[in-house]
């Protein structure tokens, strides 16, 4: 399963690590020896050679509940985990699961192109609202889209996994919580009931988008001038563009590429946020 590091602000203790992961929709960081190598590239990209940030375990070992961190070595990609005293302030290391996106064919009436994608590990209560904050609603399986369901979940998760949706051909097992658990091979598969206290990450449909790349700087002609930008900050909801030079640029033509529609915000003299919706 592929996974997305990123790395907290600022230093904080360690009390606050889980907290401010959760706030981002991400998990504190789970240590293995596959994600070792990524997971200290970014705190050493960021931060630099022997520094620290709070992890939740290390292949599963919490260490007693001791307060443990990942601590670059003198180059990108090396690391060792260590006990810290959890009132010294360090960054954190948060984790998750790349969205995973698959088009289908365009809607006949709309000509909208709709698309599956799965989210981060959830309870089922909370798998409708997640899916809705990033643009979709929880899916609803038929004999029309289960191929591209199955496919989608076997070729992200693998088999024997399971991913929450709301309804099999208009069933919704009089409310009790259901998940699509993959087979052995693409296109196999079987509807299951949950408990409610199971945690699996929900395939969700909407309108197909990814949203841009960061910190990369493109340029565009709009009426004879060229102007560069930046994408600072980016998800399904909105976006921060910003002006590389300082100077004016068609916010609203870059927004529309990028794949954003709606309100427009200026926020300070180069940062505008666009939000996206699904017209």
């Amino acid at each position: 399963k592929e996974e997305e590091f990123f790395i907290s602000p600022g230093p904080m203790i360690r009390k606050y690590a889980a907290e401010f992961c959760d706030s981002k929709d991400a998990h504190l960081l789970d240590l293995t020896n596959e994600n070792l190598k990524s997971a200290s590239e970014t705190v050493y990209n960021c931060v630099g050679a022997n520094k620290a940030a709070w992890i939740a375990s290390y292949y599963g070992n919490n260490y007693n509940g001791e307060p443990i961190v990942l601590v670059t070595g003198i180059s990108a990609g090396a690391g060792s985990v260590n006990v810290y005293n959890p009132i010294y302030e360090q960054y954190t290391i948060c984790y998750k699961p790349k969205i995973f996106v698959r088009n289908l064919a365009p809607d006949p009436i709309t000509n909208s192109r709709q698309a599956f994608f799965l989210t981060n590990e959830t309870q089922f209560e909370k798998a409708s609202s997640l899916c809705k904050s990033l643009g979709g609603e929880l899916a609803n399986l038929n004999l029309q889209n289960w191929n591209s369901a199955t496919t989608i979940a076997f070729n992200f998760f693998g088999s024997n996994a399971s991913v929450w949706i709301a309804s099999w051909n208009g069933d919704i097992y009089q409310n009790t919580p259901i998940a699509l658990t993959t087979g052995t091979e693409e296109l196999s598969g079987a509807v299951n009931e949950f408990e409610p206290s199971f945690t699996a990450p929900a395939l969700c449909m909407g309108v197909s988008f990814t949203p841009p790349k960061l910190c990369k700087t493109k340029s565009i002609f709009f009426y004879g001038s060229l102007q560069t930008y930046v994408v600072c900050r980016a998800d399904f909801s909105s976006a921060w563009i910003s002006s590389v030079d300082g100077g004016k640029f068609e916010y609203k033509k870059i927004c529309s590429d990028l794949g954003y529609r709606g309100m427009i915000t200026q926020y300070g003299l180069r940062g505008w946020d666009w939000k996206y919706g699904i017209n």
